[in-house]
């Protein structure tokens, strides 16, 4: 069935546009993998048509006192990565290509041993628009109008579509439903039946695994979980026809 979702933020273009979802960086880690991320942030400045959204765990902060269950992994501490963080992605948000941003599990440990969002902090200073645990925006490109669910995830099944298959049932009303968090990269084009008022007919949702910036981590070595996808998915919303395509690793 339709899900309301009520007022949600529209971004609107005159043109087809190109969004990246990116996110679990984890600045901070050993396995930053700053040089890859770099190339995305150089292609989404120089293309016009070329944003971002922020899918959490861009930093690692890590608790030293809290870490003992997973281990410890970061080379230097939270301000320095905020500080990291913020220097690479000035650029980005000075252009308003950042859209949104989600909050993250790794400063969600902050944020309940303090009650300081970090997460909502720094959405204010990239200059996106903050949906907090997730939530549905639109993009209007020309006249063609799609709904995105975004939101970071936080199951630890090593299956990409354990999560997506439950946000899908959730929220029926997305054109596109964003997942981060296993650090893999997966997109497949799903059929779900949907009703509006007395009509039925069958329509497409994309469910997208958004990779990640960092490499092996030891603990999730141990739990033999999948390797890392490197890299981030180009989602295209055309703005002639009503069309969503998607490219893994969009930028090489």
């Amino acid at each position: 069935m339709l899900k309301y979702v009520g007022r949600i933020p529209i971004k609107g273009f005159t043109d087809t546009i190109e969004l990246f979802p990116i996110g679990d960086m984890h600045i901070g880690h050993k396995s930053f993998q700053e040089k890859s991320l770099q190339k995305y942030i150089d292609y989404i400045y120089k293309v016009d048509n070329a944003f971002m959204a922020l899918m959490g765990d861009e930093i690692e902060a890590e608790i030293p006192s809290y870490s003992g269950r997973w281990g410890y992994e970061q080379e230097y501490l939270l301000d320095e990565q905020l500080e990291k963080l913020y220097g690479v992605f000035k650029p980005l948000a000075d252009k308003g290509k950042i859209l949104t941003k989600v909050s993250s599990t790794h400063t969600g440990w902050t944020k309940k041993l303090t009650g300081h969002d970090i997460d909502k902090e720094m959405a204010e200073k990239l200059n996106a628009n903050y949906l907090g645990i997730g939530g549905h925006w639109k993009i209007k490109t020309g006249e063609k109008e799609y709904t995105v669910y975004q939101q970071h995830g936080s199951s630890g099944s090593k299956y990409p579509q354990y999560e997506l298959l439950k946000a899908l049932e959730i929220y029926p009303s997305a054109d596109v439903v964003l997942l981060g968090h296993i650090h893999q990269l997966d997109a497949k084009p799903y059929t779900k039946r949907y009703v509006y008022g007395d009509t039925e007919y069958d329509k497409t949702i994309w469910g997208i695994r958004t990779g990640a910036f960092v490499g092996e981590k030891e603990w999730a070595t141990e739990k033999m979980l999948p390797k890392c996808n490197i890299g981030a998915p180009k989602i295209t919303f055309n703005s002639k026809r009503y069309a969503v395509d998607v490219e893994l690793n969009g930028v090489e």
